[in-house]
């Protein structure tokens, strides 16, 4: 059986251009899909629910009605304004119709990407959780504050629509739950939290 240790690899290499050419890019492939893996994902301290209900300054069931990228006064980022039309509040209270701005987005041919928003469409229907900052809204624990609806005949139930996060010591799997019984929890810690 012959030595395939790494110096007998390295000389088989060097004998052989033809390979070295394609070891030389397949590992330089290798090497930066390994260094642009962390970039697809923001990380991020996994919030539990109990948590994004304190963070929060309201909490809604919402539908989008206007979606708008322009560029910062500096010309250097792009913000992308959500219009949203309160459906129902589900805790804490505020106007039918509020914004939530958000970094990235597209202008004319020009796109910025940010990992942890979620990018929603006009007529999405989402819980948010909010919290109030001097232009709107911001979305608590980025995406993590922003559930969708199951339906089904049995179960009406919300799930956490966890896009572009990496959290370092948790497995990033997506909440779900009961919707009744979920706002019942927002609006007993909602409720407590007012309480002198």
């Amino acid at each position: 059986m012959g030595d395939w240790g790494l110096d007998a690899w390295a000389k088989k290499v060097l004998v052989c251009p033809e390979m070295n050419k394609r070891m030389v890019v397949v590992v330089s492939v290798l090497f930066i899909g390994v260094i642009c893996l962390p970039v697809l994902a923001s990380s991020a301290r996994r919030l539990t629910f109990d948590e994004l209900i304190i963070g929060s300054d309201r909490v809604v069931e919402a539908t989008v009605t206007g979606v708008g990228s322009a560029w910062a006064s500096d010309n250097r980022r792009i913000y992308t304004t959500f219009t949203f039309e309160t459906q129902s509040e589900v805790a804490g209270t505020g106007e039918k119709r509020f914004d939530v701005v958000q970094p990235g987005g597209k202008v004319g041919r020009w796109a910025q990407i940010t990992h942890g928003y979620l990018n929603f469409k006009k007529g999405d229907r989402v819980v948010l959780f909010l919290e109030a900052v001097p232009r709107g809204y911001r979305v608590v624990g980025l995406c993590q504050g922003v559930f969708g609806y199951f339906t089904d005949e049995s179960n009406d139930a919300i799930h956490q629509k966890l896009v572009g996060l990496h959290f370092p010591d948790d497995h990033g799997w997506p909440m779900v739950m009961d919707r009744l019984q979920a706002f019942e929890h927002i609006r007993t810690l909602f409720a407590k939290r007012r309480t002198p």
